[in-house]
């Protein structure tokens, strides 16, 4: 991989950053996403039980 000048390293840094950024962001969701599902269950069994 060649990277000529300074453009292509101010973008990939930006990039991996926004990688970063999106993988940490995915993890909150993810917590979130498990929290609401087991919220989600017991409100199904509340109203279906």
């Amino acid at each position: 991989m060649r990277q000529v000048g300074i453009e292509p390293l101010s973008t990939s840094s930006t990039l991996i950053s926004m990688e970063l950024t999106k993988a940490s962001d995915e993890a909150l969701c993810q917590k979130k996403r498990r929290r609401g599902i087991r919220i989600r269950e017991r409100q199904r069994t509340l109203t279906w039980g």
